[in-house]
């Protein structure tokens, strides 16, 4: 079961919670399961659509882990992209080739050199 490091006020209750040890936090990781996690994140987000946002935007980024990941096995040769089935091969090359194009867009608005300034 996967774990976090949890922070914790005076009465000994979470009030953060990392994937990696911070300065205030405990030494020893808590299991994401324990109760007490899930207490602080049902707390953290009161309406059920702040919790389903959250999941929503925590798996758009663990999407891109992903294809990050098995871009990196392809190319150091772990595994072969025809390993794949035909229907996640199209998925990958479409997604790679849609970030690619989003790519190229922002590099034609703004060029290596430009600067935004706020």
């Amino acid at each position: 079961m996967a774990k976090v490091f949890v922070e914790r006020n005076r009465s000994g209750q979470i009030t953060a919670i990392s994937d990696t040890p911070t300065a205030t936090s405990d030494t020893d990781p808590v299991s994401t399961d324990a109760p007490e996690v899930t207490h602080f994140l049902t707390n953290q987000f009161k309406e059920e659509s702040e919790f389903d946002q959250y999941f929503e935007h925590s798996d758009l980024e663990l999407v891109r882990v992903l294809e990050d990941l098995i871009d990196l096995l392809v190319k150091n040769k772990v595994i072969n992209f025809t390993d794949f089935p035909n229907i996640s091969q199209e998925k990958l090359l479409s997604r790679k080739l849609i970030r690619e194009k989003r790519q190229n867009l922002s590099s034609d608005i703004l060029g290596e050199d430009d600067l935004i300034e706020f």
